[in-house]
């Protein structure tokens, strides 16, 4: 599996957390988890 590299603005990241709920963080490990279990 290629590297991923995720780059974020921590503003971005903040107001993300207070609207959505979910930080970029937990949303890169999703994304992460979805593209390990399609190459299978």
């Amino acid at each position: 599996m290629e590297n991923i590299i995720f780059e974020w603005d921590e503003n971005k990241n903040t107001i993300n957390k207070q609207k959505h709920k979910i930080s970029f963080e937990e949303a890169k490990s999703v994304l992460i988890f979805r593209r390990i279990n399609h190459e299978r």
